[in-house]
């Protein structure tokens, strides 16, 4: 889901052109009129068939406090895919070119039903990104992780 990407200065075009080179298919929900301009103007037409795109309005919203957003939004998300397994990704947070084919490979040959990935988290641009093995306890880190889940 990107909410004003553009105005916060999300790097989610780099997030999801990150993943793109592992998917069959990606889930993008989008709020805000700018993020979907920008959509239209920086991804090709091949990309564009492979990605689908809702668009969000204020009654996705209403009703719903804060902390119950997320899993509504993943929710609607996973339900625009038909693939077995989903990578869930925030708009800040981008998959490492080394880590790619890592992920590809567990989950052609799955031992298990999750992955957890380590999270970076990133701000303005793919080059900059939040060190949380600095901030953060241990106990904190283990929420700190991206998943890729079997769809059951």
């Amino acid at each position: 889901m990107v909410c004003r990407g553009n105005k916060l200065d999300y790097c989610w075009v780099e997030a999801i052109q990150s993943l793109l080179p592992i998917c069959d298919e990606f889930a993008l929900l989008l709020f805000s009129d700018d993020d979907l301009a920008t959509f239209s103007e920086r991804f090709t037409d091949d990309e564009k068939k492979r990605i689908m795109v809702r668009k969000l309005t204020e009654a996705d919203f209403d009703g719903r406090p804060g902390k119950e957003r997320l899993p509504y939004f993943t929710n609607m998300s996973k339900e625009l895919l038909r693939t077995e397994w989903q990578f869930h990704i925030q708009a800040d947070e981008v998959l490492h070119e080394d880590t790619l084919w890592a992920v590809k490979e567990a989950i052609n040959k799955p031992i298990a039903e999750a992955y957890a990935v380590q999270r970076r988290s990133t701000w303005g641009d793919a080059y900059h990104y939040i060190n949380y093995r600095n901030m953060l306890s241990d106990w904190q880190s283990l929420n700190i992780i991206l998943t890729v889940m079997r769809r059951v």
